[in-house]
């Protein structure tokens, strides 16, 4: 105990002692740089003013004094954060403008990152995501084809690596009966499409394989958003009936809002489900028809993607043999469903995380400037620790500590930054960046924000803590700091150089991708979007029930239209739109030339189904022969226009006209009556131009064959006006629902609208 009592009281006698030779020391330069002050003409109170608050207080440099005599580690980073705090409070121009720096650069990382985050690195909000695959058919003209639907029931029943496997395709729908006629975004699936996902209904159940073929009683399931709207979430909504397309389904079950499944074919929010195998198209179940409907699939536990594809390629081989004219030359294509959904948008997305780490570069490099200037205000303060005892990576060690707070402080705002980008970024983007609803500022988001926060800290204080440690900082006091200021001017001098460098980069980049938009914008779609309204048109199911009630309806809907102030020129169109991303295609071969063996060995091409008020609508160029006429109709001779693509790769060097191509699954040989300009159909930009399919041809709509023409009536409409297209929509409206109270308009928009939204990705 007396040994102890001894050591306490030395301890404090040493204390006593050493800051005794600190205030005595301290006094001595505090001194002097008052008489320096004076010298150079400021009254003496006005100096001694200054040199206080070069010296940063006299408290203070007693505790720096104390820190440099051995404290441990962890009292003296807790010491130099509050040090660092109370040093960065006496200047809050400088923390406020640091802090707002870097709070940009950090908060536009956050948010991209963010979006990366949810869109590509996270596993998809499904049970065991990591089994789901997303199946296509293998043809000679495209690598991802959609399935045909016996293909599909063959691949079904014939796999041994899938648990389950299902089938899905987009279909819109009129509910007509209670309430105001409604276009709805409806969805097909196969009766194991939800439970290969892991989804359960919210309400009621799900479909069962029973109610998945031809012939059952309808049945739908009913979105939450849709059941909520239309419904006012009434729970007794089981076993109700919903009108739609004249016929009535029974209502079994409700799916929660919080489902999302966006892939190709199955795009956007969905309103409704009905089984996919009730679909009444009888071209649907013809074995080499592809009617946009796509599959997916979940592996078998322990079951690898190889052995799932050699398992494909097995059946497709069976399948080529069993049914050659369809299916020979088809294969099955086995792909991870995650990576399919981002495939698109994945090189973009880490392009845009690499461009805003160039803006936070920017960033530290405009507060390490900052940081440098500052420092030489504070030099005395690091000359009198340096003379006290404390050593250059005590120095160094509480700029760093300064520098990593203002970054986290920055981080901070950031954060806050972060969450309004990214909320606007998803409501910029909802339908190009696919997994929208998964993107947030989660756990991993968090921790990306403080390291880049502590990173930044780091970055922007290390030089100016390096330079100020190897200044001569003794000479500093004697000399009045000229040589440390030039080294100080040397290293401004390279972060200057260093963030022009960066800028340069960074704008050469924006300005490289500014260019290529703006080229995409000039470049010639090969018709005229100014001034075009595209709409979609399903009319009263009455009005459909066979071929001839429904052509009658759309010859009265085209007089209709045509007849409205300001409208020059319409049609309804079937197929297609260019550049919306539905497309329609067709095998053929040409008329004289011996027919393929299976369709797999036919030609395909782009059709589109149209009026004669197409051309004039869509401003497209005729180069040879005539367009369709109003003349060419169920009763007259089959007719066709073909594009010059068409004509240059199956009549090169000769006359198409009066020639005549067959038409596979239509089962039409038409005469070539025209010649018109190509449609850039895929896109504007050159990996459009490399699609495999370039060629088109335009078929009269009244000479669609019966069989296609039969159930619900429903057509696209391009119309051509002489002002503002969307003026339009109203008086458009009114008079298809004159005609009949259960037509119904839906997803107006112009044409240039779609060109722009086909863009949006970049």
């Amino acid at each position: 105990m007396f040994n102890d009592v001894w050591l306490r009281l030395r301890s404090l006698f040493r204390r006593k002692t050493v800051e005794s030779e600190m205030d005595e020391e301290l006094r001595f330069h505090f001194e002097k740089q008052v008489e320096k002050l004076v010298r150079s003409g400021i009254a003496p109170a006005e100096a001694r003013r200054r040199a206080r608050l070069e010296f940063g207080g006299m408290e203070q440099v007693k505790e720096e004094y104390r820190d440099a005599r051995g404290v441990g580690l962890a009292e003296a980073l807790l010491h130099d954060l509050r040090f660092g705090a109370r040093m960065l409070r006496k200047s809050p121009g400088f923390t406020l403008i640091a802090a707002l720096t870097l709070a940009l650069g950090i908060g536009a990382n956050t948010a991209i990152f963010s979006i990366v985050n949810g869109v590509l690195l996270n596993p998809l909000p499904f049970p065991h995501s990591q089994e789901l695959t997303i199946l296509y058919e293998l043809t000679t003209n495209f690598e991802k084809s959609s399935i045909s639907y016996p293909n599909f029931l063959d691949w079904q029943r014939s796999n041994s690596t899938f648990a389950s496997m299902a089938a899905y395709r987009h279909e819109d729908f009129n509910i007509t009966g209670s309430g105001e006629p409604e276009r709805v975004r409806g969805g097909m699936v196969s009766a194991e499409f939800f439970p290969t996902l892991g989804v359960k209904p919210l309400l009621g159940r799900l479909f069962i394989r029973d109610e998945d073929r031809l012939g059952a009683a309808p049945v739908a399931l009913l979105a939450e958003g849709f059941w909520q709207r239309r419904f006012g979430s009434a729970r007794d909504i089981i076993g109700k009936q919903i009108i739609m397309n004249g016929d009535a389904y029974a209502i079994v079950g409700v799916i929660a809002a919080s489902f999302h499944f966006r892939a190709f074919n199955f795009a956007g929010t969905k309103d409704v489900y009905v089984p996919v195998g009730q679909t009444k198209d009888p071209f649907f179940y013809h074995r080499d028809a592809h009617k946009g409907m796509d599959a997916i699939g979940r592996l078998k536990p322990g079951v690898s993607l190889a052995a799932a594809q050699a398992d494909m390629a097995q059946i497709t081989r069976n399948l080529a043999a069993a049914y050659p004219e369809a299916d020979k030359g088809t294969g099955g294509a086995v792909l991870p469903l995650r990576d399919e959904l981002v495939h698109e948008v994945r090189p973009h997305l880490w392009l845009l995380l690499g461009a805003v780490g160039f803006v936070l570069l920017i960033a530290c490099v405009n507060v390490g400037n900052l940081q440098l200037a500052r420092s030489t205000g504070r030099a005395h303060e690091f000359v009198i620790r340096c003379a006290l005892g404390a050593d250059r990576w005590r120095v160094v060690r509480q700029l760093l500590t300064e520098s990593v707070a203002l970054g986290l402080a920055g981080g901070a705002i950031g954060a806050c930054v972060a969450v309004w980008g990214t909320q606007a970024a998803i409501r910029l983007l909802p339908e190009a960046l696919p997994r929208a609803e998964d993107v947030g500022l989660d756990g991993h988001v968090l921790v990306f924000t403080c390291a880049i926060s502590i990173l930044a800290g780091v970055v922007f204080g290390l030089v100016p803590a390096l330079k100020m440690s190897r200044s001569g900082l003794q000479e500093t006091l004697k000399e009045g700091g000229r040589g440390a200021s030039a080294a100080r001017q040397r290293a401004q001098s390279v972060f200057v150089v260093g963030e022009m460098a960066l800028a340069l980069v960074l704008l050469t980049g924006a300005g490289l991708m500014i260019r290529t938009l703006a080229q995409l914008w000039s470049v010639n779609p090969g018709f005229n979007p100014q001034n075009v309204l595209v709409f979609d048109l399903m009319l009263a199911p009455s009005l459909g029930a066979n071929a001839a009630t429904t052509r009658s309806a759309i010859r009265e809907l085209s007089q209709t239209v045509r007849a409205i102030p300001g409208v020059q020129a319409t049609s309804v169109i079937g197929g297609a739109v260019p550049i919306s991303g539905s497309d329609n295609e067709f095998p053929f071969w040409i008329d004289g030339q011996t027919k393929p063996a299976n369709v797999s060995e036919m030609n395909l091409t782009l059709t589109y189904f149209v009026e004669p008020g197409y051309l004039k609508a869509m401003q497209i160029p005729l180069l040879r022969g005539r367009f369709i006429a109003a003349t060419d109709d169920e009763h007259s001779p089959k007719a066709i226009v073909i594009d010059e693509n068409f004509a240059r790769k199956y009549f090169p060097g000769q006359d198409p006209i009066g020639r005549r191509i067959h038409v596979a699954i239509l089962n039409m040989d038409p005469e070539i009556v025209g010649v018109v300009g190509h449609v850039k159909h895929w896109g504007l930009d050159l990996e459009a131009d490399r699609h495999p399919l370039q060629e088109e041809i335009y078929s009269p709509f009244l000479q669609i064959p019966d069989a296609v023409l039969s159930g619900p009536p429903q057509a696209g409409t391009v119309l051509r006006s002489a002002g503002s297209p969307l003026e339009m929509v109203g008086a458009v409206r009114e008079a298809i629902v004159k005609l009949n109270s259960q037509n119904v308009m839906s997803e107006a928009t112009t044409l240039e609208a779609i060109i722009a939204e086909s863009l949006v990705e970049r």
